[in-house]
């Protein structure tokens, strides 16, 4: 892999939030490697684990999550334990793969607002294909159905993404 190539996934998983850091050799045996070759490219993770793959063009690249933080697929970010549903379920032996959601992308929507995920504290702000990340007052949270920041009780309903 081209040492340009490597520096730009290496940029887009920290501006993902995903904060990456490249696995160490030693750690090979610590990691289930992931085959790539007919997987859609992104990031995958098996069970709940600090190490990740990105997983581009057919490779593999190995990665990490830091301090003890595991890569949550619901959010496609490096999470603490307790916030990633795949550790709250009952050991399991490491041989379920997950693909991280894909990054909110406001190229494919039109201008406005629009929910991070069900009545969070986040939302995206879209504006001429750019994505920005907002958060709302203390106290509320982004009701999907309204478009605006609301409070909790409020927030109950699955919105719709049109």
């Amino acid at each position: 892999m081209n040492l340009s190539l490597l520096s730009s996934l290496i940029l887009s998983a920290v501006l993902l939030g995903v904060n990456p850091v490249l696995s160490q050799k030693n750690d090979r045996q610590l990691r289930k490697p992931v085959n790539c070759e007919m997987l859609k490219e992104g990031n995958y993770v098996w069970d709940c684990s600090s190490y990740y793959s990105i997983c581009t063009n057919g490779r593999e690249l190995p990665m990490e999550c830091y301090s003890g933080l595991k890569l949550n697929p619901n959010t496609n970010q490096c999470d603490a334990p307790n916030a990633v549903e795949q550790c709250h379920k009952k050991r399991g032996t490491g041989d379920t793969l997950y693909r991280a959601v894909d990054p909110f992308n406001c190229q494919e929507y039109p201008d406005g607002d629009y929910e991070s995920s069900a009545c969070s504290t986040k939302f995206y702000k879209c504006s001429n294909g750019h994505t920005h990340d907002k958060d709302c007052p203390p106290g509320l949270v982004f009701n999907g159905n309204t478009r605006a920041c609301d409070f909790k009780s409020k927030c109950h309903k699955k919105p719709q993404m049109s």
